[in-house]
């Protein structure tokens, strides 16, 4: 823990480069408004941020994730800014204290967005290309484990070589790579995660990453129509439907008749056959749901 400003990096009058760090738990206190920064604080230079992952630091102030002031100018590429905690700006305070400062952000992924930046004064936040909010699915971020699950919207999402052929290399990531580079403090090293596990071994469409529950089963995914009263939930959406056999019901009748007026409406719309109703009619008669 710092007293009050940069908690993890302070950077002042210089011209860093900062690359493949994870920058995490960090706190700042301090009582001047200008405090902050409890991951990273910019004041009075020219900082490059690349390949980077900023996540769970925490100041009372300004900037959660990264706290920029005093007329810097700072580039972030291929980052990941997200879970951090502030009063104002929990990922990412711009300041004019001093000077108007800028931020250029491309290709990143920002817990909120760009509508969260806190940007004071007349400083400029550049809001470029590749930019997503959505949760990158860090491997046990409680554990201090930052490296990406294989569903990772991060992954394969860095910026493409006709635009920085430097900063887009991923050789270094496993093979297969996806012939780009991912989004983090892990992209362009041997310790990437790659998409290669994400498969759909069924056939229906959706993989684990599309929350199919059973992908040995093609008749159970997100896009699959519920069968009331079979134990089995069909879309994946955590319930057994309108006739959930798992529910407190009045009566093994008002349980039957459930099943009878919902399969009656499947067989209209041809989702399950006449023989299909008529098992599941059978099944639920010989249950003992409802039962007291």
């Amino acid at each position: 823990m710092r007293d009050s400003i940069g908690g993890g990096i302070y950077c002042s009058n210089s011209s860093a480069v900062i690359t493949n760090c994870v920058v995490v738990g960090n706190t700042t206190g301090g009582l001047s408004s200008i405090d902050g920064g409890g991951g990273i604080l910019l004041g009075r230079g020219s900082t490059t941020i690349k390949n980077c992952t900023i996540s769970g630091n925490l100041t009372p102030h300004k900037g959660g994730g990264i706290f920029c002031l005093e007329s810097s100018t700072a580039t972030i590429t291929n980052a990941i800014v997200w879970g951090n905690s502030a009063s104002e700006g929990p990922e990412i305070a711009l300041s004019d204290h001093l000077g108007a400062s800028s931020l250029a952000v491309s290709y990143c992924d920002v817990k909120g967005g760009e509508a969260d930046i806190s940007i004071l004064g007349n400083s400029v936040l550049i809001w470029g290309l590749g930019n997503m909010d959505a949760n990158p699915l860090f491997r046990d971020a409680g554990a201090g484990d930052y490296h990406l699950q294989f569903c990772s919207p991060c992954i394969d999402a860095g910026i493409f070589c006709e635009e920085d052929p430097e900063l887009c290399l991923f050789s270094n990531e496993p093979f297969p790579n996806g012939d780009r580079v991912n989004i983090g403090a892990y992209a362009n090293t041997a310790e990437a995660t790659d998409s290669s596990q994400i498969t759909d071994d069924d056939g229906d469409g959706f993989s684990e990453c599309d929350n199919d529950c059973d992908d040995a089963d093609p008749t159970v995914n997100p896009g699959a129509h519920e069968i009331t009263g079979n134990y089995i939930d069909e879309d994946c959406n955590g319930d057994l439907g309108p006739c959930d056999p798992n529910a407190e019901w009045k009566s093994h009748g008002e349980y039957v008749s459930c099943v009878a007026d919902s399969s009656k409406d499947l067989e209209r719309l041809g989702i399950i056959t006449k023989d299909e109703r008529s098992a599941l009619l059978t099944n639920a008669a010989q249950s003992d749901v409802g039962k007291k």
